[in-house]
């Protein structure tokens, strides 16, 4: 009876599973505290049609979005990928070395940059430089919004698509009682996900 009953549970636990929206996705690797407090952000737009030909370039080496050499410095969101860095923390008599440590960070972030780059090189998959933001100052200027959550994963929200959307909505009007419904649909998605611990964080 146990036996039977456990595929069942399998399943319900699979079908409650959260779809999200595709402006969102969520960093759940080890470097979560090295995303929230990163000071240097880079968005790489690629031309992958699939999401999953960047990941087989990305994983080459480290998991894009877990504990991997390339997942603690990168996330990838469908076909982009967000580059974070930041100064490492200064311990006690090392205040005055913080100079020093932005040109080491914006050192690791170029190098960071060009191995993504590289990977993609190998994997064929070119860089749409025209929608790409490179060495911004805070993940709201990436074009990215960060909000954690309270499983202490990083909900990432795709702002410069939500731009693209409502561009692509004022010129198909007809369209806006299927978007409405979609609109509620994410809404009751987002809501599996927990509550928002900070939001807006850069």
């Amino acid at each position: 009876m146990s036996q039977s009953s456990q595929p069942r549970a399998e399943s319900a636990s699979a079908s409650t599973a959260p779809t999200l929206p595709p402006n969102i996705s969520i960093y759940t690797g080890a470097a979560k505290p090295q995303l929230l407090s990163a000071t240097l952000f880079t968005r790489l737009a690629t031309t992958a049609l699939e999401p999953s030909k960047l990941s087989a370039a990305l994983r080459e080496g480290g998991d894009s979005n877990g504990s991997g050499a390339v997942g603690s410095y990168c996330h990838q969101h469908h076909t982009a990928v967000l580059i974070f860095d930041g100064a490492a923390s200064s311990t006690a008599g090392e205040k005055d070395s913080s100079q020093e440590e932005e040109e080491a960070a914006q050192d690791r972030h170029h190098e960071h940059f060009r191995d993504i780059c590289l990977r993609l090189k190998d994997a064929d998959i070119g860089v749409q430089y025209g929608r790409c933001v490179f060495d911004a100052g805070s993940a709201i200027a990436a074009g990215f919004q960060l909000d954690q959550l309270k499983s202490g994963d990083i909900m990432v929200v795709d702002l410069q698509q939500i731009e693209d959307d409502e561009d692509d909505s004022g010129d198909d009007k007809d369209k806006k009682g299927a978007s409405d419904d979609e609109d509620d649909d994410s809404d009751i998605d987002l809501a599996a996900l927990g509550d928002v611990v900070s939001g807006s964080l850069s």
